[in-house]
């Protein structure tokens, strides 16, 4: 029987056949996506009014960075095959814009040095396999079966992509480092000292992609394919029976959604929100996931100048090691984002219910006290001059930025992370019950996965004839994050930080 089935009276009563996906972001469209191509029947719930993904949604964003040149093995490999799907999907790839990745940091920053050369190494390696690969076989998702039926359905391009940039190689010079950019755009202070104060490398196969457009694009796709998503779908409480196998979920509006289809399975996809929402969805009993939020900063500048617009399209991306400042070349409409991606702070948190849009520095910065016992954001607030040093690590790149009359600051955002301890995803069944998984804990790296998440899922899931390997189900269990929020503790207390 189902426990909390008699708590719905008289509310109505959507029954799906199939899998509920509670979430239209990166991970919850690509699952429905992933889902979808293999025949099952898919549900998407979200809580933003075109069902798509949330306004204040970190994928709800102008840009975010495409890379595969992770010091971690494991995610490089993993990115590399992203990344040739972003180039080969007829759709996704009008997202993708593969203008290179230029990464620098401090030449007496040890740890800065170790990143650089493992980057340059890790892009060297995989471009050498690129250039050496003669059979598609390679250069595709290991999920073959998935591509192959994405062609069939037409969701998937079949043509060859384009000739691939050059190899990554290290910049040892200003000289060379201005090379990279247009002849004609002014460089600053924060690229100066390459290849004597600072060390770089620019990586040619890397760029970025328009976030919530491809997102869109992917949940569009599921869609084609049959997935329904339902909008307005503010999920207040999950549903399960007295076996804890989940079958359903209980809307804010009164709504209450249910499978029929007793294989099929809840996967909450909720990012940031998830130890929050989980933590008043989940009976009291059920193991919360162990990942935390953290409010990152993004600004978003309006270059006004025609000439300074063209002088920087197509430069690379410019990620800073060791302040994690990155830049992008404005977009068509002249918008130029600018973020930072380290620790965040706690506060403000993400607010469980519907916004029409995220917040901005000034209303971070008006927060409710912190709690005490936050261990990942030792900033906790938003600093009051964070606006300010962003931009003068801009301006550090790009000094013509500064002048009123070629940009102006349009914006500030909240951006929420889903955080872990040690940066690795959780993509799990929720000990002790059935049928119910959940996927967070993206740690602000999880974006340019977007084309083989869903396969990841449904490998966990165990749909496909491609498990997941024994590296990945060990690193995204729910056993694997407990350690390392138990290790982190004892780590926090030896040192005396708790």
């Amino acid at each position: 029987m189902h426990a909390a089935a008699s708590q719905a009276g008289d509310d109505e009563e959507v029954v799906v056949h199939g899998h509920i996906v509670i979430g239209s972001g990166v991970f919850g469209s690509s699952t429905a996506l992933a889902l979808s191509r293999l025949g099952h029947s898919v549900t998407v719930l979200d809580r933003s009014a075109s069902g798509y993904c949330a306004p204040d949604a970190a994928s709800n964003d102008l840009n975010k960075i495409v890379r595969a040149d992770y010091k971690d093995e494991h995610y490089a490999r993993l990115a590399k095959m992203a990344i040739e799907l972003w180039r080969r999907d007829d759709r996704l790839r009008q997202c993708y814009h593969e203008v290179g990745l230029l990464l620098h940091s401090g030449a007496s920053n040890p740890d800065g040095q170790v990143y650089v050369k493992k980057g340059l190494s890790t892009a060297l390696r995989d471009a050498h396999q690129e250039q050496g690969s003669s059979s598609s076989s390679e250069r595709v998702h290991p999920s073959s079966a998935t591509v192959e039926s994405g062609k069939t359905t037409g969701s998937v391009g079949t043509s060859m992509p384009a000739p691939l940039p050059r190899l990554a190689y290290e910049l040892t010079s200003e000289e060379q480092t201005s090379s990279v950019f247009a002849a004609d755009l002014q460089l600053g202070v924060g690229l100066k000292g390459i290849g004597k104060t600072q060390q770089a490398y620019i990586n040619p196969r890397a760029g970025w992609a328009e976030a919530q457009k491809a997102t869109n694009i992917v949940l569009d796709q599921a869609k084609e394919l049959g997935a329904r998503v339902l909008s307005n779908a503010n999920v207040v409480e999950l549903l399960h029976d007295d076996q804890l196998r989940f079958y359903g979920a209980r809307l804010q509006d009164g709504r209450v959604v249910r499978t029929s289809n007793c294989d099929a399975h809840v996967i909450c996809c909720v990012g940031s929100w998830s130890t929050k929402f989980l933590h008043s969805a989940l009976p009291p009993k059920i193991q919360r996931p162990p990942s935390t939020s953290s409010a990152q900063c993004v600004l978003l500048l309006r270059v006004k100048n025609a000439q300074l617009r063209r002088q920087m399209k197509g430069i690379p991306v410019v990620l800073n090691f060791d302040t994690g400042f990155y830049a992008f070349e404005p977009n068509d409409e002249g918008l130029l984002k600018c973020a930072i991606h380290g620790q965040g702070h706690a506060y403000p948190e993400p607010p469980c219910a519907p916004q029409s849009s995220y917040p901005n520095f000034a209303q971070g910065q008006q927060s409710d006290a912190a709690d005490s016992s936050s261990e990942r954001a030792p900033n906790t607030f938003l600093p009051a001059d964070k606006q300010e040093k962003m931009l003068k690590e801009l301006y550090g790149l790009y000094p013509e930025l500064a002048d009123p009359d070629n940009a102006q600051v349009v914006q500030s955002r909240i951006c929420w992370y889903s955080d872990s301890v040690d940066e690795e995803w959780l993509i799990d069944y929720v000990p002790g019950t059935r049928a119910l998984v959940v996927c967070c804990a993206d740690s602000g790296h999880a974006f340019k996965f977007l084309p083989l998440l869903g396969s990841l899922v449904t490998s966990r899931m165990q749909l496909t004839d491609k498990p997941l390997t024994p590296h990945q189900s060990k690193v995204w269990s729910f056993a694997h994050h407990l350690q390392a929020v138990a290790a982190h503790r004892t780590d926090l207390n030896i040192r005396g930080q708790i």
